[in-house]
Parts: structure tokens; C-alpha cells; sequence
């Protein structure tokens, strides 16, 4: 079996994201991995910008990559960006090769964590498809969203750092997740694929202020989520954690190596 990544959006999470495929795979030999075609079609037209202001249309450009995909053997396409999910039902109807949904992979994951509030931190094109309010109401949860302050801070952190590979500490990704939980989250899903890049390098549980007190809140990495999910699809296993703290990849959006999950 042949799994296709549809990546380039951005550039580095297809990058990291196959990173972590080789790293989290059990295997002791080059023949022992999973075979992967990855296209990282950078130009593809930006998500949010079609669905809120009616710029041009990223479907073509991802067409072509589930196509270039399909034609090359893929068994299996992922679609790492979540805010091109909105145009995931169209690419399912141009493209006979099966995909998996991130979103709603992350949603079943959040309900079985007994989450019943799932605070998305999430690009406003996100928001605004309402990927994830359907998704969770599927699963009997319900999304809910830091305030508008805090969304355009985030948005902000998202374009301007990580998506350039300038790290900046992650501060709005805090106040956000901090801001969902006064809303009433009891756990957080970092619902954009570039957030997932300094999530590598922090805590699995974050701290956030609320009411007064500090309250530990599981936090879902969809992108992790979608790797623990297609090795065993792919008939591997997934390497011990700490076996996978050998490699300590460098992420662009942290620049400093990732820690073992038993030192975090």
C-alpha cells in the first residue's frame, strides 16, 4: 500500500509531518516503512482567503495533487491542512482513491477522551466552513472558539511566524487556548496543521488560567492523531516513545529539538 500526502499548505507540516511518519514507524530497515508519495504544491491558493473573501479557488490546485497521487499509485490520500477540509467532499467526488477526514478523526478522538467541549484553535476559514461544529455535533460534543480577539491573534501567530518558520513563543497559542477555556472548553484541539509544529516542542497538557486556578486540559494534535492512526492501517506499529526521541527532529516554528514524551 501506497499512502499520498497532500502537503504544501504549508510547506513545513508536509515536511514535519512525514518526519514524524518515519520516526514514529517501528522498523529496522528502508524496506520496513510505509511507501509514500508526497505532493507539496506550495502555490496552492490560500483556504481562508477563498472561503472569507471570495479569493481565488484552492480546489484546482488540490485536484491536481490528489490526482498526481492517485495516477502514482496512492492507496490512501491525507489532507493535512484542515481548512481545505471545506473542500474535501468535492475532491472525494473527482478522485475515486479513499481519504481520510483529519477533522473528524479529531473529533471522535475528543468525545472518546471524554471531552464534551472542544476548544478549536483553528484559522478563521476554519471557523467560518463550521468544520468542526459539524464534526463534533456528529460525535455528541460541542465546538467551541476563543473570543475574536484572541481568533485574530492567533490568525496572526499562524501567518506571520509559523507559516514563515519565525518562532515567537507560542504566546497567542496560550492566550487562545486560556480565552476557549473561559468559554467553557474542557480540552483544546490545535485545529490548524502549522500549530502542530510547536506543539511537537511543549507539554501534551497545557496550563491555562482559569477562574483564577491553572487547570490541566488534554490537548489533541490532529496531526498526531492521523500518524497513530494510519501505521497500524498500514500494518506497522508504532515505535515506543522512546525510541522515537533518538531522531529529535528540529521544527521550524520552535527551533529547538523535540523532547521525549517522558521528559515533558
Amino acid at each position: 500500500m501506497i499512502l499520498g500526502i497532500i502537503g504544501g499548505c504549508g510547506p513545513a507540516v508536509g515536511a514535519y509531518f512525514y518526519t514524524r511518519l518515519i520516526e514514529m514507524t517501528d522498523a529496522q530497515e528502508d524496506g520496513e516503512h510505509i511507501d509514500v508519495l508526497l505532493a507539496g504544491h506550495a502555490s496552492t491558493p490560500d483556504r481562508t482567503a477563498a472561503l472569507l473573501h471570495g479569493g481565488p479557488s484552492p480546489l484546482p490546485a488540490l485536484a491536481k495533487s490528489a490526482r498526481a497521487l492517485a495516477g502514482g499509485g496512492a492507496d490512501l490520500l491525507v489532507l493535512l491542512c484542515h481548512t481545505a477540509h471545506a473542500y474535501l467532499p468535492a475532491l472525494r467526488s473527482l478522485v475515486r482513491t479513499p481519504f481520510l477526514d483529519l477533522v473528524n478523526l479529531t473529533a471522535k478522538a475528543a468525545a472518546a477522551r471524554g471531552v464534551r467541549r472542544l476548544g478549536v484553535l483553528c484559522s478563521a476559514g476554519t471557523r467560518h466552513a463550521r468544520l468542526y461544529d459539524r464534526a463534533c455535533e456528529a460525535q455528541g460534543i460541542r465546538a467551541v472558539y476563543p473570543d475574536a480577539a484572541s481568533r485574530t491573534a492567533l490568525q496572526e501567530e499562524i501567518y506571520r511566524a509559523l507559516k514563515g518558520g519565525r518562532a515567537e513563543g507560542g504566546a497567542a497559542l496560550r492566550n487562545a487556548a486560556s480565552n476557549a477555556v473561559f468559554h467553557g472548553a474542557d480540552g483544546i484541539a490545535l485545529a490548524c496543521t502549522e500549530l502542530s509544529l510547536p506543539a511537537a516542542c511543549a507539554p501534551t497538557h497545557l496550563s491555562v488560567w482559569q477562574a483564577g486556578q491553572v487547570a490541566n486540559l488534554p490537548v489533541l494534535d490532529p496531526l498526531d492523531l492521523l500518524l497513530r492512526h494510519i501505521i497500524p492501517l498500514f500494518g506497522r506499529k508504532i515505535k515506543a516513545e522512546e525510541e522515537m526521541s533518538r531522531y529529535a527532529p528540529w521544527h521550524p516554528a520552535c527551533g529547538v529539538a523535540r523532547r521525549p514524551l517522558a521528559a515533558r
